[in-house]
Parts: structure tokens; C-alpha cells; sequence
């Protein structure tokens, strides 16, 4: 980093992939400010409360390969901010169901799948509910329009980390990035959440679902630190997500409601809650395969999972990519 006062940085959106790239911009003595239009950090890192649940209704959990992260992984361990998942995993095909006989290694944030990006966030300058429309280059460095119209800025660079459709909006002001993002193509997914006033009478905490309207279905309530509560979510496939994408809440609810007590194949108990949430930009179809995207003559860049992988480890390495293309920008 060169002498003066350190260089800023706006990063959008406090997901993963933000999160990760403002850690390590700020542990290199950078201003950092993180802007998200969400009410919480998170992303899909997300668990939703709704007393006695606790729903993982976005990423359900996450595996480290990678040194780097899995070194990351190790850190949060220790601190008691991810637990290991000893989960029963099953499979369900063909109208009936078999154990998945892998031995992945399965993590979660504790108490809920955000604690991971909060804890990188930590001593960051995050500010939420800000949706940033619209990014423009001045003479003193880039700008930002909210959807208030108010002007955020200047900032020495942008990284941006949204979902890849909303990212190549953002990245208008360098056409070959934007054109790169909108390459990526991300699928819905459509997530059903059950909260029961009885155990849910299932072999498996989680099941891989082979054909049908579900591809997935979770036992949230036995993950380490979720509480008591017999919570389930179940997530669509994502083809019958995109088919079914502008349907009302109540109605996916009521359509996978059905799917999931016929997955059950037995008389589900009680219900106490039931709900469902559309995620518009879930899984990436393909990642583009590439670390991150970042101009450093314009000093403009993204990341995400929709760069490196769809897995919360690729969002992570996508967004540490980043912070370190735009240090080295610096020196």
C-alpha cells in the first residue's frame, strides 16, 4: 500500500462473498464500508427465527476443501462460530428412501447460518438497508445513486458482490465486466419451512431428493445450537422453482406442502408453522469458473459464487480473491 491516508472501499452486499473480501481488505488497513439492501448480513447464509424455529432456509451447511478456507473453517471452530453437522444424510428415489453412504464433512454457523459473515464483518462499517442502483466514475473516484436518490461516496474502489444479474447492472460503467458477469446464469429455488408440534418421524436429518418437485429436504432443529422445535425445511428443484417462480408464497406453500407429506409417506404432525421464501438468485448454472472480475485501471471489481463455485467455500475464496486483486492494485 502505498504512503497517505489508506485507500477506501465500498463493497455491495454483506453475503459470503462480501464478507470476506472486506475481512481481508480491512486486516490490510483499508477503509471499508459494506452496503447491503437486506435488514441483516447474511446473504444466503441466512436462518430465519419464528419462536419456538429456527429455519436454515437459505445455504444449509457447508464443506472446506480448500488450505485457506479450510484453515478459516478451523478458526471459527475453535471459536465456537461454525460446529461440525453429524447429520443422518439419506437419499430419496424412486418412492423410497436409502442412506447416502458418503462421510462428508458437514459445518454450520452457530446459532444460525449468518454467524459466519457476521463474525468476518466484525469492527466493519456495514450499513444496511442501502440498495445501490446505479455506479458512476467522477474525478475523485466512484459514486454511488441509492434508491432514495441520495449520492454515497466517494470511494477510491467499488467491490460488488451481488447476485450476477444485479452485479452487471452495477458494472455497467465497464462493459467488459458486465458483459462477463451476465454470462452467469443463476436458478431460483423455492424453500418450504415446516415447524411441527411433534418429532417428524424420519430416519435422516437431511436427504438428497432425486426427481419430483424437491431436490432437498433438512431436520434444521439438529443442528448444533438451533434450540428446540421441530423445524424442516425443504428446498425445490430448481427447475420447478423457475416454472413456478411468480406464484404467491401461499400457493408454492400449499403445492410443496403436498409434495413433502407424500416424501413423508406417513401422517405429518401437527403443524405449527408453515411458510415458504423465494430465493430469485440461488444456485449458479455454471459458475463461470474464474476467481473474481476486477479492472484495476478502473478500480471496479465482483465476486461471488457465481465467480468460483457454488458452494459457500467458493463464495468465500471469490470474495478473498478479490480483496487481494485490489490491495495489489494499490502497491
Amino acid at each position: 500500500m502505498t504512503a497517505g491516508p489508506p485507500p477506501s472501499v465500498a463493497v455491495v452486499g454483506a453475503g459470503m462473498a462480501g464478507a470476506a473480501c472486506a475481512r481481508g481488505l480491512a486486516d490490510a488497513g483499508w477503509r471499508v464500508t459494506v452496503f447491503d439492501k437486506a435488514r441483516g448480513a447474511g446473504g444466503r447464509c441466512a436462518t430465519r427465527r419464528i419462536e419456538p424455529f429456527r429455519f436454515d432456509h437459505g445455504a444449509q451447511y457447508f464443506t472446506a476443501r480448500d488450505p485457506a478456507f479450510c484453515a478459516q473453517v478451523e478458526a471459527w471452530r475453535r471459536r465456537g462460530v461454525v460446529a461440525a453437522w453429524e447429520a443422518r444424510i439419506g437419499v430419496f428415489e424412486d418412492g423410497a428412501m436409502r442412506p447416502a453412504g458418503d462421510e462428508t464433512r458437514r459445518y454450520v454457523g452457530v446459532p444460525g447460518m449468518s454467524a459466519m459473515v457476521r463474525d468476518l464483518l466484525d469492527g466493519v462499517d456495514l450499513r444496511l438497508g442501502v440498495r445501490f442502483e446505479a455506479l458512476a466514475e467522477t474525478p475523485d473516484g466512484w459514486r454511488a445513486t441509492d434508491s432514495d436518490g441520495a449520492s454515497l461516496g466517494p470511494f477510491g474502489h467499488v467491490a460488488v458482490t451481488a447476485p450476477a444479474p444485479q452485479a452487471a447492472d452495477l458494472l455497467a460503467p465497464v462493459p467488459a465486466l458486465a458483459a462477463r458477469a451476465a454470462v452467469a446464469r443463476l436458478a431460483p429455488c423455492w424453500a418450504l419451512m415446516a415447524g411441527f408440534a411433534a418429532p417428524l418421524e424420519l430416519p435422516v436429518d437431511g436427504a438428497f431428493v432425486n426427481g419430483g418437485a424437491l431436490r432437498w429436504l433438512a431436520r434444521s432443529a439438529s443442528k448444533p445450537g438451533r434450540g428446540p422445535g421441530e423445524s424442516w425445511v425443504a428446498h425445490a428443484d430448481p427447475d420447478w422453482s423457475a416454472v413456478h417462480l411468480e406464484r404467491e408464497p401461499d400457493e408454492v406453500v400449499s403445492l410443496l406442502a403436498g409434495v413433502f407429506a407424500d416424501l413423508v409417506g406417513r401422517p405429518l404432525p401437527a403443524i405449527r408453522h408453515l411458510t415458504a421464501h423465494r430465493w430469485r438468485f440461488a444456485l449458479p448454472a455454471p459458475a463461470l469458473d474464474e476467481p473474481c472480475l476486477y479492472d484495476p485501471a478502473r478500480r471496479l471489481g465482483a465476486a461471488g459464487d457465481w465467480c468460483d463455485g457454488p458452494r459457500v467455500e467458493g463464495a468465500y475464496l471469490s470474495g478473498r480473491a478479490l480483496a487481494s486483486r485490489i490491495a495489489e492494485s494499490e502497491c
